[in-house]
């Protein structure tokens, strides 16, 4: 569908969330690096490029050209909390629009018994979801963080009118 940056894919609420509980308008994902055909991310690999402090070291250079993925978010769209499942350094880079981050550590878990699911809204109803940070990121930005650090997103729909756009890749 090629009006497919138009249509709000909604979500569910939280009332722990930035919102307030309000419903998301759930971000589209391209998630190049896994889920396209070699000849499409090959495609697009030839356009990208990793940024510059990243080309100090071949392994860097190499694992930002292969990990990215993009991100579009409706004026208020955004994800829920939760802690990607990979174990690498992640930058997103913001390209267009503004997106709000909250962040936190995960939490200490002491037992068996203290563990969550850390996708998107587990850590809710722990009573653990304390974030540490609330920050803006506009256009030509980045935010960087660590392996299971717990985030999550929102485009306020006052400060962007139109689709946000930005990408993540990893890095060691």
């Amino acid at each position: 569908d090629s009006r497919w940056y138009t249509k709000v894919r909604p979500t569910k609420g939280h009332k722990l969330h930035m919102t307030k509980g309000r419903k998301l308008a759930g971000p589209y994902t391209w998630h190049v690096k896994d889920e396209e055909t070699k000849a499409t991310k090959a495609a697009v690999q030839q356009f990208w490029e990793a940024p510059y402090f990243l080309n100090q070291t071949h392994l860097n250079r190499y694992e930002a050209w292969d990990a990215f993925e993009f991100w579009f978010s409706m004026p208020d769209g955004g994800a829920m909390a939760h802690a990607d499942s990979y174990q690498e350094m992640t930058i997103s880079a913001q390209f267009s629009g503004v997106k709000r981050w909250r962040m936190m550590m995960y939490p200490n878990l002491t037992t068996v018994l203290d563990s969550f699911d850390d996708f998107d809204t587990g850590i809710y109803p722990t009573g653990r979801w304390q974030p540490e940070y609330e920050f803006d990121v506009g256009p030509g930005q980045c935010v960087v963080f660590p392996p299971c650090y717990i985030h999550e997103t929102w485009s306020d729909p006052k400060i962007n009118k139109q689709c946000a756009a930005a990408t993540t890749f990893q890095f060691n």
